[in-house]
């Protein structure tokens, strides 16, 4: 199918983005505009924006005068490869510090974190990559916290819900409050701050050579940081979580602790839980090396509270933990019990046992 009316790419736009303001121009609705171009009526459940498959790719570039490329860097894989370092994808399984979305059965795990500010109108509303990304709180652009789901009806934000009558993606989908005159949080400054460096470094390739690494790239730094974010969740349920907050200047967190405390990967966190962990990692990343791994040894962090709440591992996170103690609490001796020689009538009985076996 010919896309007739065809609207630009805006700066990092994601690929939902684009396809649901191209049905509203057209005057068709998202659901039925995808159905048309990849003859699937169920590719919104898919999550087209952090997977979508080349032969599908290449059914829209026919209807279009995007190209492969452009339009295939509108999903999170370019993002994701960076991230992990590794070239094959098991689009099955959740990717590190993507957000999940898309439909499991009857259930959505996720609605589309948005910027109210961003949702303009109908034609210029714009869902960017970044609200993907795990490290993303707030808006780059308006510096607010980004929402989830509409503040009067507690719906998932879906704008691909839309329909011909209502094509309005700023406007719920249930109740069709509009988006746009929700309440607004300003943004955490420090976290804000650590955010952008995050985004400026998988967008642009430009690390912060401030930040504490062994080696200064993509792959070092994105898997030191989620070590560090799965370690920092652990801490947060042991009793040395006081001492430290108080290490990073930050003991007037305490009373969030217990509304933060949450089983949930990083990825699956609500905002709030993910804005408190991300303010902890970023006094450790202003920090210098060597400086963390003195708070560490001084709190008698063990080896395995550290490096392996994570499968992932990183050449920093191991010269952090090199001295550290392998395990919290030095392992009592197994005692075991003598074995002595059995009696001859012993024998005789276990022999006869052993008969009746045979």
């Amino acid at each position: 199918m010919k896309i007739l009316i065809e609207p630009q790419i805006y700066n990092n736009e994601i690929l939902s983005s684009w396809l649901i303001r191209s049905s509203i121009i057209n005057g068709s609705e998202p659901s039925s505009w995808a159905t048309m171009i990849f003859n699937d009526n169920k590719f919104w459940s898919k999550d087209p924006d952090r997977f979508i498959e080349d032969e599908e790719v290449h059914k829209l570039v026919k209807g279009c005068n995007k190209s492969f490329q452009e339009l295939k860097n509108m999903t999170l894989e370019p993002l994701y490869k960076k991230i992990i370092g590794n070239d094959k994808l098991n689009y099955k399984k959740a990717w590190t510090f993507i957000i999940s979305t898309g439909q499991r059965g009857t259930y959505r795990r996720n609605g589309t974190y948005f910027c109210p500010l961003c949702l303009k109108n109908e034609k210029e509303f714009s869902l960017r990559r970044e609200f993907r990304l795990a490290w993303n709180t707030s808006c780059s652009i308006h510096k607010i916290n980004l929402l989830q789901k509409c503040q009067k009806c507690e719906t998932n934000f879906t704008p691909y819900k839309i329909t011909f009558d209502e094509a309005k993606p700023f406007l719920c989908t249930n109740c069709e409050y509009d988006l746009r005159e929700s309440n607004m949080k300003r943004a955490n400054e420090e976290v804000y701050i650590f955010q952008e460096k995050l985004n400026n470094a998988i967008f642009n390739e430009n690390i912060d050579k401030k930040f504490p690494l062994i080696e200064l790239n993509l792959e070092e730094l994105f898997k030191t940081l989620r070590i560090l974010l799965s370690f920092l969740r652990a801490l947060m349920k042991t009793n040395k979580s006081t001492t430290f907050l108080k290490k990073l200047n930050l003991e007037h967190l305490k009373k969030q602790l217990e509304e933060i405390k949450t089983s949930d990967n990083f990825e699956d966190m609500e905002l709030k839980a993910r804005e408190f962990y991300l303010l902890l990692v970023s006094r450790l990343f202003s920090l210098k090396i060597e400086d963390i791994k003195k708070i560490f040894e001084e709190l008698d962090f063990t080896y395995k509270l550290v490096a392996k709440q994570s499968t992932l591992s990183s050449k920093t996170i191991d010269y952090i933990t090199k001295n550290l103690k392998v395990n919290s609490k030095n392992k009592d001796v197994v005692s075991t019990k003598e074995i002595t020689p059995k009696s001859k009538e012993e024998v005789k009985i276990l022999l006869e046992e052993l008969k009746s076996c045979l």
